[in-house]
């Protein structure tokens, strides 16, 4: 059941990542591209680019604060971009196991635990990203559809981030309920291994019984957010004159969302749609929107490939180790 899951995702995935690139290439004028790209001023995008690659530490530091602070901000640096780099060639965000792998190879992190953190990072993700719309639906008119897209996200998130919270604070009952029912459907020896992984699993989750730590870490995600949007009006800065600040908000709130969708490597498709579509619905020409997009994906391909680099060579590893950690993830 769970390979026949994994290609439905695997194909709706595929779906939506080819219908965001048809969309793409729909609206391609190439002379209008080449004319686009050679009026830019590449100084703001070497700068985007610098303000890209640091805030890439952020991730790691909020993953830092949800486990509680019991792994290094190096070995949560190096796992977070060893997983970033992956996700870039590998689809449905493989990177997230590779990343709960090494953590757990450096600091002794169960698999399990490493996962429901990163699951929970996600969702603070979700949260600070409808922030970042209002902000937008602040400043700018937008459509109805985004507008009803932002709400149910936000909803849907914050049902996701209520059920984790009821998981955290009951940890003991429910692990007391499932014990006897895993152990009568499972055996004993099997069933103890799946209650270990869900032991696993709530253990990551006790942030959420700390006000103050939780809040901290929608701060640091709020924040984050908010200077990728500031990275990206940089990047407009050097294409157009004088862009609205709305401009890099919806740059930063589309491309969230299609970033967090699972695809194909890299979030091909969907994150290019989305910040096409985003921008281009905001009044921005379709030549200049495509062009920002080409030099969006080229800093992400930059900006990975060195965080990424520094990675693996901090955990001793090559392409044919990760590609082992992709294929067999340690149990």
């Amino acid at each position: 059941m769970s390979k026949k899951r994994g290609w439905l995702t695997g194909a709706l995935s595929l779906i939506l990542s080819i219908a965001g690139l048809v969309f793409l290439f729909s609206r391609l004028d190439i002379e209008a591209v080449r004319d686009a790209l050679r009026t830019v001023d590449y100084g703001y995008f070497l700068l985007s680019l610098l303000i890209a690659t640091l805030v890439q530490f952020f991730f790691p530091w909020r993953w830092r604060v949800l486990l509680n602070y019991r792994v290094s901000l190096w070995h949560s640096s190096t796992a977070c971009f060893a997983g970033d780099f992956v996700n870039a060639l590998t689809p449905l965000r493989m990177g997230e196991i590779v990343r709960a792998t090494l953590i757990r190879r450096s600091e002794g992190i169960s698999l399990s635990e490493a996962l429901s953190t990163i699951v929970l990072a996600q969702l603070l993700d979700l949260l600070a990203l409808v922030a970042v719309g209002v902000l937008l639906l602040l400043v700018a008119p937008l459509p109805e559809a985004l507008v009803q897209a932002g709400a149910v996200i936000g909803v849907l998130s914050l049902i996701g981030l209520a059920v984790l919270m009821v998981a955290a604070y009951r940890t003991e009952q429910i692990h007391a309920r499932i014990e006897p029912l895993l152990s009568r459907l499972a055996g004993e020896q099997r069933g103890g291994r799946v209650l270990r992984l869900i032991r696993g699993a709530l253990d990551g989750l006790q942030t959420l019984r700390s006000p103050l730590q939780l809040l901290y870490a929608a701060g640091i995600s709020l924040g984050l957010w908010l200077i990728i949007a500031f990275s990206g009006w940089v990047l407009l800065r050097g294409m157009m004159p004088n862009p609205g600040l709305e401009l890099g908000l919806a740059v930063s709130f589309a491309g969230g969302i299609g970033r967090l969708l699972p695809a194909l490597p890299g979030s091909i498709g969907t994150l290019d749609f989305a910040v096409m579509f985003s921008l281009t619905t905001l009044g921005v020409p379709d030549e200049v929107a495509i062009a920002f997009v080409l030099l969006l994906r080229l800093r992400y391909v930059l900006h990975t490939a060195i965080t990424g680099s520094v990675a693996l060579v901090s955990e001793g590893m090559n392409l044919h180790r990760l590609r082992q950690l992709v294929n067999e993830p340690t149990p």
